[in-house]
């Protein structure tokens, strides 16, 4: 604890350090030296436990006792396991109450819960009363998603669909361009979307509101209002060179980290959990002939079901193990050519360059892509509209594409300095556009 106690600053003006003065409160959140010690504590809490476990009356979980797993642990979020006896929860609360005192800190009843399974009452009246926690039922939430032993539901997926929608819901009204709520879609809401596809097999059901949630933002800029999309969704999850916005397609990317997980399973990487899955599913063979039971958990039906369908598709077991060994040893990585084999493919378009200029405005390329598929509102496109279907700058020719971007004539004169016509390019049309949207 000299570390904490004895710490002393400097302060650094213009480059150059001055002085030391001695911290009052020890080191503070942000101080380079918090991680380290924080590491050093729970190295410290990990090593009390073990000794815990080598007790004679400590009895391990009836599944972690082959691999001795005692807790997991990740940032300051711990999960301490054992059997559903007084003996055993006894022994691991014991040193909790022990790292307490050295460490100076104090078991917080209120954040602490207890789970039990196949547990009669009288043990768990005991052990409730020795620890002070509270009991709690499944599911709960860890890192930020909720951990239950049976399938989840699609009701359990709520905290997602709530954080996105709350995300939405603090950017309206910002006067967001369609290139801006696209950055925004990318970067925010699929950056959470992808943190749960990276743990769970997300249900049909949830993956649909997922996208409707992501589509009415981007065509409305607010979750409760819906509108007739200008660009259907699975074409704007398809890449830039193939007509799309570069969106990943939800479905195919959940595919995709599965087929992560199975290829983990078949090279037996080194961790808790593979080991755990080659004793508990995989003991009596590899996982290219293993199978699900009915009992089995929700995500290895799941990676089953990613297996047996590579299998069909490849025609044989060893051309699916050399098609993932193919994704395993290429430049990109797994996960980017597993997505590529899952995702809906389309047809390359001509003009990706030309509407995806490095140099031009994001949301003048954005106007362009949806011009050059002929996605505009444009009063041709709207006849259901009781409005005038004239051009409102010449008041002479119907409002259309090829009228805006190549006939268009203001008082006589073409209205970009000289008549273009429809064959003459998508890079002078790339201007008109820019003229277009200044307009």
């Amino acid at each position: 604890m000299q570390c904490v106690s004895t710490t002393s600053f400097s302060i650094a003006v213009n480059g150059d350090l001055y002085g030391f003065f001695p911290g009052k409160h020890g080191v503070q959140q942000g101080d380079h030296l918090s991680p380290y010690l924080f590491i050093c504590c729970m190295e410290y809490l990990s090593r009390m436990l073990m000794l815990a476990c080598r007790q004679p009356g400590f009895r391990f979980h009836p599944k972690c006792g082959i691999h001795g797993i005692s807790h997991l642990a990740f940032t300051d979020d711990v999960l301490l396991l054992s059997h559903g006896d007084c003996s055993s929860v006894n022994g691991i609360f014991q040193q909790l109450t022990i790292f307490g005192k050295t460490v100076g800190l104090d078991i917080n009843p209120s954040k602490s819960s207890i789970f039990f399974g196949g547990v009669s009452t009288s043990q768990k009246l005991s052990i409730l009363h020795t620890t002070g926690f509270r009991e709690r039922c499944f599911p709960f939430t860890y890192l930020g998603v909720p951990l239950s032993p049976h399938r989840l539901l699609a009701t359990q997926f709520s905290p997602l669909l709530h954080s996105l929608e709350l995300s939405v819901q603090g950017w309206i009204g910002k006067h967001l361009t369609f290139a801006g709520k696209l950055e925004l879609l990318i970067f925010v809401l699929y950056g959470k979307v992808r943190f749960w596809l990276n743990i769970f097999p997300l249900p049909e059901i949830v993956i649909k509101q997922i996208t409707s949630i992501c589509k009415n933002f981007l065509w409305t800029g607010d979750v409760r209002k819906s509108t007739s999309a200008l660009v259907a969704w699975k074409s704007i999850c398809l890449p830039k060179a193939e007509g799309g916005l570069k969106l990943f397609d939800i479905k195919a990317r959940n595919r995709s980290f599965l087929a992560k997980q199975l290829w983990n399973i078949h090279l037996k990487s080194d961790s808790v959990w593979i080991r755990w899955v080659h004793h508990f599913y995989l003991c009596n063979g590899t996982i290219w002939t293993a199978y699900a039971h009915h009992s089995s958990s929700h995500l290895w039906k799941s990676i089953i079901f990613l297996k047996d369908y590579t299998i069909w598709h490849c025609g044989s077991q060893s051309r699916s193990i050399a098609l993932m060994s193919g994704w395993n040893s290429g430049m990109d990585k797994f996960l980017s050519h597993a997505y590529n084999f899952f995702r809906p493919s389309g047809s390359p378009v001509s003009w990706e360059r030309v509407v995806w200029e490095k140099w031009s405005l994001p949301k003048h390329c954005f106007i362009l892509w949806l011009a050059v598929q002929r996605k505009l509102r444009t009063r041709d496109r709207l006849p259901f509209l009781p409005s005038d279907p004239f051009c409102v700058f010449c008041q002479h020719e119907e409002e259309s594409h090829d009228h805006f971007f190549f006939f268009l004539h203001v008082n006589g004169h073409p209205a970009y300095g000289e008549r273009l016509s429809p064959g003459y390019g998508l890079a002078r049309a790339r201007r008109l556009c820019i003229v277009l949207c200044v307009v």
